[in-house]
């Protein structure tokens, strides 16, 4: 691997299956941010519904997360090569762990404070929080305030975690120019993306400078 990149091998793609999930959860998650900031600082007569998509989608995050982790222990991810330094490895690390953390924690919060506030006729079969936190949804006001707290903080905490793995990958993709995002990027596309990269297009020539002198 050129360079030592802490990305994936440059001509291994993770799992078509992973990948999938990968950009669903991260639609989904976008859809549920936006959702809550229009309910919360743009109220309009559509609250209810927007609330209703909020919350749908966020819980659709918590189950592509769910199934990332099965596929994750079914499916072998490609290995990744060498990081650029400890200090490297330690921050690629710790902002995957903090993504899902908050792709986990957000809509668990947010489950607990519709259970606690009575709001989730506004979400069609969604059973009370109770049923996972054993009661924690069900206690006294309090307890769905604090939960809104976390839900809001790691909300826009999850603003910064995003800009600095947008920020990651633009560094690997335009810097260490290395296959990290084309890797990531689903079926065709990616396939077509890698192909017209300088890296592979120069492999090729190289192939056909050999094939030529033989």
């Amino acid at each position: 691997h050129r360079g030592g990149s802490a990305g994936h091998e440059p001509g291994r793609k993770p799992p078509a299956r992973s990948v999938l999930l990968h950009w669903l959860a991260a639609a989904f998650f976008f859809l549920a941010l936006a959702g809550g900031l229009h309910a919360v600082y743009l109220p309009s007569g559509n609250r209810g519904l927007v609330f209703a998509l909020h919350a749908f989608a966020g819980l659709t995050v918590l189950g592509l997360v769910v199934l990332r982790f099965v596929f994750r222990v079914l499916f072998a991810w490609p290995h990744e090569g060498p990081a650029r330094g400890p200090l490297a490895a330690i921050a690629v690390g710790a902002g995957h762990a903090g993504l899902y953390a908050m792709m986990v924690l957000i809509p668990l919060t947010g489950w607990i404070v519709a259970s606690g506030m009575g709001c989730c006729m506004t979400v069609p079969g969604l059973p009370h929080v109770s049923a996972l936190s054993m009661g924690i949804g069900g206690g006294p006001g309090a307890n769905t305030g604090a939960a809104y707290n976390v839900h809001v903080s790691l909300a826009w905490l999850s603003f910064g975690l995003i800009l600095v793995h947008v920020a990651a990958v633009a560094l690997h993709h335009f810097i260490y120019r290395d296959a990290t995002l084309l890797n990531m990027l689903p079926g065709p596309v990616g396939r077509a993306a890698k192909a017209n990269q300088p890296s592979a297009r120069r492999r090729a020539d190289d192939l056909t400078s050999i094939d030529q002198g033989h």
